[in-house]
């Protein structure tokens, strides 16, 4: 099989979001609490998202605003104002509106409301009936493209319970409907229109322009979703599709965009640069695949039990029971379906729960579940590389694949994917199609909601008895951890199978968990805080319960870690680098950074840096502004959650961007040095050369800290100078500070260690006794009965936990206290024996099929297999058709032969096919060309097989041009009969954009590891460090001086002692930067010397080379000494007329090869016995086919007169040298001349052969006038116009063999037939000139000779 999937893919010509990727019914945190029921609860936020909502759907909403008043003379909080914000505006309406699952009309509610409906225009004003409350809401709160109802309720105790649940039907969003593009958007539930309308919509959706939608596409799927259906049996008609979402704005766009292609069956394709909607349903092909289209081999993937299901569960939002969480399941229990899936899934029930969260129609979702489960069990998956002609495909195309490899004849698929290679062909990835799927099953009874005074389904009854206690732990590290432990009573509801647990420390911020247990540990939790808790009950159908609640205060450890120290902050390139000491609690946990943009300001926390206690910590905040100052503080926070004071702030500036501009501002802060028993005066003096980088110390003081004992002072003075050179003389130093002094010894510190013992015991063991631990030899001693290692055995293992410490370093700690053994683990108990099975495949060759096979066996012991007689294990060799026969052998356990039943009938499995007919020749390729604007498809061109050229159409070429307008590509097939010729008849797919020119990307920073070396003898101080700054050179990598101080270099020196090296990091945006002392690290030992090593051996392959008529069987037969510092042998001669170097002649050239190899400069080769045979190195070739011929000369007029035209002729013969067929009067032959002068007129000519003795290309010169001399001739130099300019007195003479004249100037002379002796050309007589003769070239400058080639 060609490996086609090599080939790199350019970009995706076609991809596409479908709705086949099944979303689980199973989500995670906002999902699991806001699913289908949730958007039909109140929440209570100012910075909750608002949902989309397209078509109709019930839903709460999110109270912004709450408020009360009292009136005079009324009940205290008699009035309570709401503004419930519903959803994104605007919508269509606003209506039926309930408060707590009552219709507001209801009698319960008379005179005790007022609602305003507001439906989220942009332009809406604001509602004066939520102002009334005089509570901060105003005329300048209008929730601008809000859909919300302001509400004003009377405080009535019979008919409210407390804040009442309100909710309304909301009819969505208006939307364009392409199909009536002059009518103005309107409301809408096609699902087409609804997600074309989120695509476009700036403010929620995608934002696309108008010019990135298919509106062909859409129109055309919008019209699929409108398809008329019978919903079933003898039932009432209806759109196949509707979308009624309320789509969640804190989800991702293409999230949402799934969840509503989902309830449409549809695909999203996009395709050069738009987005389409195709709607899956019954179609046929648009386009053929075989064998001359599809390039190379073909993959096939079958399909895989974790995508196949014999039973689909979806959820759906019921419009029939005011939009709750319905179900709807295909196939039915016990239908004919479910009993033939079954049967093929052996038995296994393959379940898979899908949320439809647009769909409200029961019978649509049911058909949506059986589509879905047909289609996973029809998933056979393909892939390929194609033809050019597959770019015009997009996503969700059905095409028909014919192909040998697997056996399909027209079989169906569907387009899942397309990319375009740099060749331009294409890569296709699709799963199989079956139409007949797609229609619509009307099997489904009719199902009725009765109204009646039944219990609601709906109503889920709520847990019991939740109860909350706090409890604490000691963790192995020696934290304390704080728990809340929750537990509570089932619920009488029999069909509530989970539970939602909720938390919160202000009774208003809950966090949530689904569990299906009776309990729940909440862990690690806030100690001191007091937790609200509250638990409800989830039945089979989403539907909730009431929640039942629970407080309690945990305790705990209460005491804040230490505040961080050490804190500094560094500038870098749009970063900071800070660095802090964690604070020496045992249970730190981690540091907060907090930053602010402005001291004192407010400050944000940026991240979360763990680590050991006592550790210090580095983290660097990125992706700042340049040149902008930042403020941070910390906090240290313990594994019980207990959070530090803030520490003082620290603060940096980052660094300017890089840009070019005028020389810059050069400064150095110096640090200065000096040891005294007390505060000495501020220094005078000192200098500082910026261009080498050197510092000169003020008289007393240094640059380094100075040894001895007293206390040391450091003064500073930033020198500064425009540009990068010069030196600057310091002005006042500061006042000197001391930086160090010897302080008091400390008092020892703790010493713990944590650690376990075993013991294994049939039952919970008593709490270990005694034991210790020694610090000084880290021993333990586990108490009587127990060991520190886990002891053999088979009874359960319990482990128990101590903390030893002591002051010091060294001791023993005797007085543990143990924690309460808890079981690690104990034996399960042994399985029954398993069943062996083995599937043997047997084979046999035969011209007919052959009847069933019998007998044969299986050995599990030593996996043998014995076949029937007749019958083989592998294929037997031979031309006959090849029959496979099967049989499952199976045993209890492992061992054991097992004698074969009924072998299954033998099928055919392979067979000679019959010779194939002669093949296409077919070229993919691809022509580029640079345009401001798409061009048109380029035509013309052609591709010739014979020479593999080819001819780019006008205005296009193969190669990529050069320019900076954008690059188009279109591609084309070249296709003919038969190896050589060329088609130019080629079709070209239309020109897309293969690359456009990005913009420039920001200046990087340029980083470098740089290393210092020294070579000592001794052990060199971890202070022992380069203390001389230099710059480094990012391009060429190196110091501007290797002298880095101290002894230290940017080379490696030589020598014989210890090398050691430190390491710094060199990084800067300018092309240098100044590594300091202060960069390197303490120094490590790179390498020491080591022993010397043996020798190594000198290798060569060397060569006998011999001619011979007939075939050598011999070898060289002579020992000969090979040197390998030359690669000569100590004689040509090698014996049997073998020789060193490559013989002359004709014959065959043989070769011996030998390998020489020896520890010195020479190896003797043995004759025979180290040479390997002969072998035919080269052979005589036949002489090669005589080639085209070329003649050129002259043809002479053999008329006096005035100039005659160019002559021409038939033919040249290149034997003779004569034309046929030439003009009159021309001849090869001159004029004779008789006496005197003569003038007559020449032609020059050319004769070029196209092919040996093919057609002849002639070309004649313009006719010239020539001359015919007899005698002597002479020429004056007139008026001084020798070339050389010499005086008109010389005469050019010509007599036969020699001219003499001043300057020859000629385009080439060619001089044969001369010696030595009379040979002598020069370009001057004297002085400076150049001198040939016979064998030499000699050059004078002046009279001196510069150079002499040829006789020394």
């Amino acid at each position: 099989m060609v490996a086609w999937w090599v080939v790199a893919a350019l970009f995706v010509v076609s991809a596409g979001i479908s709705y086949s990727g099944m979303q689980s019914a199973k989500k995670q945190a906002k999902k699991a609490a806001d699913a289908m029921a949730g958007v039909l609860i109140n929440k209570e936020s100012n910075i909750e998202p608002l949902p989309v909502i397209y078509g109709t759907r019930r839903v709460g909403g999110v109270r912004v605003f709450v408020s009360t008043k009292d009136v005079s003379g009324g009940d205290k909080n008699e009035f309570l104002y709401i503004a419930l914000a519903l959803c994104e505006g605007e919508v269509n309406s606003i209506t039926d509106i309930r408060i707590d699952d009552k219709p507001i009309t209801d009698s319960q509610y008379s005179g005790l409301y007022t609602i305003n409906v507001h439906l989220g225009a942009d332009n809406q004003n604001y509602d004066s009936l939520l102002t009334e409350a005089n509570a901060g809401w105003t005329s300048s709160h209008k929730l601008s493209g809000v859909a919300y109802l302001a509400i004003k309720l009377k405080w009535d105790a019979d008919a409210f319970g407390g804040v009442p649940e309100i909710t309304a039907l909301v009819q969505g969003r208006k939307v364009y409907d392409p199909r009536s593009p002059s009518a103005a958007n309107a409301y809408s539930d096609n699902p087409a229109l609804c997600i074309r309308d989120y695509l476009t919509n700036a403010r929620f959706g995608k934002g696309l322009p108008s010019s990135a939608i298919d509106d062909t596409a859409f129109s055309t799927a919008a019209t699929d979703c409108d398809t008329s259906v019978t919903y079933y049996t003898n039932g009432t008609n209806g759109k196949i599709f509707q979308t009624h979402a309320v789509l969640q704005t804190d989800e991702t766009i293409f999230s949402n965009i799934k969840i509503m292609l989902q309830g449409c069956r549809g695909f999203l394709p996009f395709t050069q640069g738009n987005y389409g909607l195709k709607i899956d349903k019954s179609s046929s092909s648009v386009y053929a695949f075989t064998t001359e289209t599809i390039i190379g081999g073909i993959s096939v993937k079958g399909e895989e039990k974790k995508d196949k299901f014999n039973r689909v569960i979806v959820k759906f939002p019921n419009a029939d029971v005011l939009y709750q969480p319905d179900q709807a399941v295909w196939p039915d229990a016990g239908s004919d379906e479910e009993t033939a899936f079954l049967a093929q899934d052996n038995g296994t029930l393959l379940v898979q729960n899908l949320d439809l969260e647009t769909v409200s129609n029961y019978y649509v979702a049911r058909d949506l579940a059986r589509v879905m489960l047909l289609r996973s069990r029809n998933s056979l998956r393909t892939s390929f590389r194609a033809s050019s002609e597959a770019i015009q495909l997009s996503v969700g195309d059905v095409v028909n694949i014919t192909h040998p490899t697997p056996a399909w004849t027209a079989k169906p698929f569907q387009i899942e994917e397309i990319t375009l290679n740099y060749d331009g062909t294409c890569n296709i990835n699709a799963v199989e199609y079956d139409p007949s799927i797609y229609t619509y099953d009307t099997s489904a009874q009719e199902t009725v909601y009765p109204d009646t005074d039944l219990p609601n389904p709906f109503f889920v009854a709520p847990p019991r008895s939740l109860s909350a206690t706090a409890s604490t732990s000691v963790a192995l590290d020696g934290t304390i951890v704080t728990s809340m432990n929750l537990a509570w009573l089932a619920s009488l509801d029999s069909f509530v199978n989970q539970y939602d647990v909720q938390w919160s420390t202000d009774n208003t911020n809950f966090q949530s968990v689904i569990t299906d247990e009776l309990k729940y540990v909440i862990s690690p939790v806030e100690s001191g805080a007091t937790y609200y808790a509250r638990v409800r009950g989830i039945n089979s159908l989403g539907v909730k319960s009431a929640f039942i609640t629970a407080n309690q205060g945990s305790v705990g450890d209460t005491t804040a870690p230490a505040l961080p120290t050490s804190l500094s902050a560094t500038a870098g390139y749009k970063s900071i680098s800070l660095k802090w000491t964690n604070p020496s609690d045992k249970d730190f946990s981690n540091v907060e950074v907090y930053r602010s943009t402005s001291s004192g300001g407010s400050f944000v926390e940026v991240a979360t840096i763990g680590g050991g206690w006592g550790q210090a910590t580095e983290f660097l905040n990125g992706g700042l502004t340049d040149a902008t100052a930042f403020h941070y503080k910390f906090k240290a926070v313990d594994y019980s959650g207990n959070r530090s004071a803030f520490t003082a702030e620290v603060t940096a500036t980052t660094n300017a961007a890089a840009i070019n501009g005028d020389d810059g501002k050069s400064t150095f802060t110096a640090p200065i040095f000096k040891r005294a028993t007390s505060a000495p005066s501020a220094p005078t003096g000192g200098t500082f050369n910026f261009g080498t980088n050197t510092l000169t110390a003020p008289t007393g003081w240094s640059t380094t800290v100075p040894s001895g004992t007293d206390p040391i002072y450091q003064a500073n003075f930033q020198f500064s100078i425009s540009g990068d050179t010069g030196t600057v003389t310091a002005g006042t130093w500061s006042t000197p500070v001391v930086i160090a002094e010897n302080g008091d010894n400390g008092i020892n510190g703790l010493s713990t260690f944590v650690f376990p013992v075993y013991k294994r015991s049939d039952g919970a063991p008593t709490a270990p006794s005694g034991g210790s631990y020694n610090f000084t030899n880290n021993t333990i001693s586990a108490p009587s009965g127990w060991s520190s290692s886990v002891p053999s055995g088979t009874d359960p293992i319990y482990v128990s936990t101590t903390q030893a410490q002591i002051s010091g370093a060294t001791g023993t700690d005797s007085s543990l206290t143990w924690t309460s053994p808890i079981l690690f683990v104990q034996n399960g108990i042994s399985g029954s024996d398993g069943k062996s099975t083995f599937t043997a495949p047997i084979f046999k060759r035969a011209t007919s099929a052959p009847s069933a096979p019998s007998g044969g066996s299986f050995n599990f012991g030593n996996n043998t297999l014995t076949p029937p007689t007749g019958w083989a294990i592998a294929v037997p060799s031979g031309t006959n058709p090849i029959y496979q026969a099967n049989f499952q052998f199976s045993i209890s356990g492992d061992t054991g032969t097992v004698t074969a039943g009924t072998w299954s009938t033998p099928v055919i499995i392979a067979e000679n096919g019959g010779d194939g007919t002669d093949g296409l020749s077919t070229f993919t390729f691809a022509v580029h060309k640079r345009a401001s604007s798409t061009p048109s498809s380029p035509s013309g061109g052609s591709y010739n097989f014979g020479t593999n050229t080819i001819t780019a159409p006008s205005g296009w070429s193969e190669a990529i041009p050069s320019g900076t307008d954008p690059i188009y590509i279109s591609s084309t097939r070249a296709q003919i009969s038969g190896a050589t010729g060329t088609d130019s008849s080629l079709s070209w797919t239309a020109p897309i954009v293969f690359a456009i020119n990005g913009d420039n990307g920001d200046d990087g920073v340029n980083t470098a590891p740089v290393y210092a070396y020294k070579r000592s003898s001794s052990t060199l101080a971890s202070t022992n460090k380069p203390t001389t700054s230099q710059t480094w050179t990012f391009a060429d990598a190196s110091f501007g001086d290797n002298d880095l101080g101290n002894g230290w270099t940017g080379d490696i020196p030589t020598g014989n002692d210890d090398l050691y090296i430190c390491a710094a990091v060199a990084s800067s945006t300018s092309t240098t930067d100044e590594v300091v002392a202060a960069d390197w690290s303490a120094p490590q030992v790179l390498g020491t010397k080591g022993d010397d090593g043996t020798s190594g051996y000198n290798t060569a392959v060397v060569y006998g080379y011999k001619r011979s008529a007939s075939t050598v069987t011999d070898k060289p037969d002579i020992d000969r000494v090979w040197t390998f510092s030359d690669g000569t042998w100590d004689s040509n001669s090698l014996g049997n007329s073998f020789t060193g170097t490559i013989p002359s002649g004709t014959n065959d050239l043989y070769v011996c090869t030998a390998v020489a190899a020896s520890q010195s400069s020479t190896d003797t080769v043995t004759g025979t016995s180290d040479w390997g045979s002969p072998q035919l190195l080269a052979s005589s070739g036949t002489d090669g086919a005589a080639g085209p011929r070329n003649a050129q000369g002259f043809l002479y007029y053999s008329v006096s007169g005035s100039q005659p035209s160019a002559p021409t002729a038939t033919s040249f013969n290149f034997a003779t040298g004569a034309f046929s067929g030439l003009t009159t009067n021309w001849s090869r032959t001159p004029p004779a001349i008789t006496g005197g002068d003569a003038a007559y007129w020449a032609t020059s000519f050319t004769v070029v052969e196209a092919t040996l003795n093919g057609n002849q290309t002639k070309t004649f010169s313009t006719p010239f006038s020539s001359f015919a001399f007899n005698g002597l001739v002479t020429f004056s130099n007139l008026n001084n116009e020798l070339a050389d300019g010499t005086s008109g007195s010389e005469i050019t003479t010509i007599n036969g063999a020699r001219i003499q004249t001043g300057t020859l100037d000629v385009s080439q002379v060619n001089i044969s037939g001369t010696t030595q002796s009379n040979f002598n050309l020069q370009s001057a007589g004297s002085g400076s000139r150049m001198k040939i003769t016979n064998d030499t070239i000699e050059i004078y400058e002046g009279s001196v000779l510069r150079v002499k080639i040829g006789n020394l």
